[in-house]
């Protein structure tokens, strides 16, 4: 089974903060296309991304799990039956980040991310943005403030 997904667009999360498309760097992650389920990149992954692109302000990617697998298939069921329709892409630390007003969003708090790598992507029950994100400090730990963004950055 084969899903496409949205796994990232342009739109604010509800963290306060948007990354940029445009952006996004997905060398990395097209050599280990990795998918998980709710970023849990310590179990083994339940799939992988085929078909990564972007397409104007969107990141999207075919989910193909592994049918072989248990808890794989058991999400892929989720999935096909509807009741999992989102994706999260997980992002190391931001190479670049912008105050300028232009690229700032009606409610944004945060600077916007111009320039990432992607690490991961995830299905997820709820995302924190249409598309959502998650991050990681350069040790693979989760960063759960973009305070803390910002500091590695520095």
């Amino acid at each position: 089974m084969s899903k496409t997904f949205i796994l990232h667009d342009d739109t604010l999360n509800t963290q306060g903060f948007r990354m940029l498309t445009e952006g996004a760097d997905l060398s990395q992650f097209k050599k280990n296309p990795v998918l998980f389920y709710m970023h849990d990149d310590w179990s083994l992954p339940v799939g992988r991304w085929e078909n990564i692109r972007k397409k104007g302000s969107q990141i999207l990617a075919d989910a193909v799990f592994d049918m072989e697998d248990e808890e794989a298939a058991k999400i892929a069921g989720k999935v096909d039956r509807d009741f999992i329709r989102m994706a999260s892409i997980g992002a190391w630390p931001p190479i670049s980040v912008s105050d300028d007003p232009k690229l700032q969003l009606k409610g944004q708090k945060y600077a916007t991310v111009t320039k990432w790598l992607v690490r991961e992507g995830s299905v997820v029950s709820i995302g924190s943005n249409h598309n959502a994100v998650r991050l990681f400090d350069n040790e693979g730990h989760e960063v759960k403030d973009f305070d803390e963004v910002v500091k590695l950055m520095d």
